[in-house]
């Protein structure tokens, strides 16, 4: 008896042990097997044929089950698929219970990758938005991919790359259509300074970003110009298209922020919708500084078709149609680190009227406070980095008049700085001796004094976006006043931002130092001077 009840208690130990692999389901089976393709998308030339080869695990590849969505245009057998004449198809390869899918162009491969630019120089923590792009522009799938060769010195995402630490890397952009076309970017990451790294809120946070900005330069007369339609407004003004030569020059010679000012009424629809061959060509110029590494000002300058400061009845419609504006250029930067610097507006006032330099009304200088706090509000609400991006707002007219300044009201924001323009005192600018006196000295140090008794003592950042002396032949004088007022204006914690708008004839309105066509300094005296100013 004892020996039948240990054969049957061997039997059942059997059974129970058995049943776990005779009773596996089809669903875990299907966890156990994986295929995928390596893109999403594959072109081949009509009447071509390809081959795909799908990564597969737990699965035989000779099971794989082909079907085409559109047979017309492509048909697949045993992973050899036959193109067309023209069309799309998707592929499905199907097997152990579970499929891939991978959609098939029948037209022209890409011949080359293109990217805006291929060295960037970024310091730790910022970001930057590749642009890149193929030939032939009628490629049937234009999708590229980014790869990074060091992802803990420069991490990917999407299109995005961020500067993780201190290092060089290459940033690989290849083709996803079959074609392995490919470009590479070399990637330059700076240690982040300490003086730029910040407590989110602290109220000394713009303070302490100011610091870092040396001296300043403007791309004057350039984008901002109103001539011309299209793209050829650019070279309206001044005779010659912006190259990366020259940004590369500007920071060569010790000047590392840029400001761009742009002129965006004349590129939108009715609806304001902004011109997209405008906007990237306003991408590309401001890639060429802000991937060499320098504080970027954008702006909007001329705009005054767009918006009211004398006519309440059009308060609401000017409003609207800024924020309309600002809210597509905070999209298309969202991705840009601390150094691309916005400004909302750039002198506003009311054009041709007597109060156009002469301070304005109360109600004018009151529209122009709601205007920036819509205008700041709009861009904090776009996503990226510009919930806590540092923004410029101008007073009326960007006056450095301190008597108005003490009774403007900005945005209360911690990260918005006062943007003031400065080409007083007006005796210098109507002076063709171009001498450089005591008066002019005791002025700058009024306004410097007054700026910071207003703002900087209080915590709040000021850039004096445009400065600068006019060329009256005396580049001694000239290269006193800027020397002068850059020194000044730094002792305070304020960078300024010389005026070049590329003229070099001897009157009130050239300011021109660096000559962009011949690709060199014209009044080198100006440049030493300000440099030393700062060092």
């Amino acid at each position: 008896m004892k020996r039948r009840i240990c054969a049957l208690f061997t039997v059942l130990c059997m059974m129970v042990l058995c049943v776990p692999a005779a009773f596996v389901t089809d669903a875990e089976a299907a966890k156990a097997v994986s295929i995928a393709f390596e893109s999403k998308g594959y072109t081949v030339e009509p009447g071509s044929t390809a081959t795909l080869s799908p990564s597969v695990t737990g699965a035989d590849v000779s099971d794989i089950k082909w079907s085409s969505s559109d047979t017309s245009a492509v048909q697949v057998k045993n992973g050899k698929v036959k193109a067309g004449k023209s069309g799309t198809a998707v592929i499905t390869a199907s097997v152990g219970g579970t499929s891939a899918k991978i959609k098939i162009f029948v037209g022209k491969r890409v011949t080359g990758v293109m990217v805006t630019k291929k060295e960037i120089t970024l310091t730790a923590g910022d970001t930057y938005k590749v642009s890149a792009s193929v030939r032939p522009s009628d490629a049937a799938y234009k999708g590229v991919e980014l790869i990074s060769s060091k992802p803990d010195v420069v991490s990917v995402d999407g299109f995005t790359i961020k500067a993780v630490k201190a290092g060089t890397a290459k940033i690989t952009v290849r083709a996803l259509d079959g074609s392995n076309k490919k470009t590479t970017i070399n990637v330059t990451v700076e240690k982040a300074k300490k003086s730029t790294a910040k407590k989110a809120g602290s109220s000394d946070d713009a303070l302490r970003f100011t610091a870092n900005i040396k001296a300043g330069w403007n791309l004057g007369n350039t984008l901002d110009a109103t001539g011309g339609s299209g793209l050829n407004t650019e070279t309206s003004w001044v005779h010659i298209r912006t190259t990366e030569k020259m940004l590369k020059d500007i920071k060569s010679f010790g000047f590392n922020a840029v400001r761009i000012p742009v002129s965006w009424s004349k590129h939108v629809d009715a609806g304001r919708n902004i011109d997209k061959e405008w906007m990237a060509r306003v991408k590309e110029i401001v890639d060429y500084a802000y991937g060499n590494g320098m504080y970027v000002i954008l702006n909007t300058h001329h705009d005054e078709s767009l918006f009211s400061v004398g006519q309440e009845k059009k308060y609401d419609d000017s409003i609207a149609d800024m924020k309309k504006l600002w809210k597509q250029i905070a999209a298309e930067f969202k991705d840009y680190g601390e150094r691309l610097i916005f400004e909302t507006l750039n002198e506003p006032r009311e054009v041709g009227t007597k109060y156009e330099w002469s301070g304005g009304t109360q109600s004018m200088r009151e529209f122009i406070s709601k205007l920036n706090n819509e205008l700041v509000n709009t861009i904090r609400t776009s996503g990226g980095n510009n919930g806590t991006r540092f923004i410029m707002c101008p007073g009326y007219a960007a006056t450095s008049d301190t008597n108005i300044l003490k009774n403007t009201t900005f945005p209360d924001d911690d990260h918005v700085i006062v943007s003031v323009h400065y080409y007083k005192p007006d005796m210098w600018n109507g002076n063709k001796s171009g001498e450089f006196t005591d008066v002019e000295k005791r002025i700058i140090d009024d306004l410097c004094r007054n700026l910071n008794e207003i703002f900087i003592s209080k915590n709040r950042a000021v850039i004096i976006g445009e400065c600068g002396a006019p060329n009256w032949g005396n580049d001694k004088g000239r290269a006193a006043w800027d020397g002068y007022m850059y020194k000044t204006a730094k002792s305070c914690g304020i960078p300024c931002f010389l005026w070049d708008n590329d003229a070099f004839n001897l009157n009130e309105q050239s300011f021109g130092i660096y000559d962009r066509e011949k690709g060199k300094i014209v009044s080198k005296k100006v440049v030493d001077a300000i440099m030393d100013a700062v060092a």
